[in-house]
């Protein structure tokens, strides 16, 4: 083999692998926001978080589509926002009423003896999780 073949054959591999690379790593809290959001939050807002989970279609409000948060904002992620929805401190309508309370959850599941740190840490990783679906 010549190394003009060679050359093409290494360069093809490489285009190849950038061409179908994973997604980027996720960091440790963008890692346990996503096993929160697969437990939590997937049946409603879909497993890419575009609003079309499985339970969707009998819902009275359609979930939000959480890959548009930023874009809606201006491009800007609403963090506060996002963090008052899921733990209940701000209202949202979902299945006729308002969407599950996640900080009361999260506190009712929680064995830490200081709660509200372990409610505050599981939003976060949450939120660092939804921030990696934004298109």
């Amino acid at each position: 083999m010549s190394n003009t073949s060679i050359f093409v054959a290494v360069a093809g591999a490489g285009l190849l692998t950038t061409c179908f690379a994973a997604e980027p790593e996720l960091s440790d809290a963008a890692q346990a926001g996503q096993r929160t959001y697969a437990y939590y939050c997937q049946d409603c807002h879909g497993s890419e978080g575009t609003g079309k989970g499985p339970i969707a279609v009998v819902l009275k409000v359609k979930p939000a589509n959480l890959t548009t948060l930023a874009k809606k904002n201006r491009g800007e992620f609403p963090l506060e926002r996002v963090v008052r929805s899921i733990d209940g401190r701000q209202r949202t309508v979902a299945h006729g009423t308002k969407m599950p309370i996640w900080g009361l959850e999260f506190q009712d599941r929680s064995s830490d003896a200081n709660q509200e740190e372990d409610v505050r840490r599981r939003i976060e990783q949450l939120v660092e999780y939804l921030r990696t679906l934004q298109r």
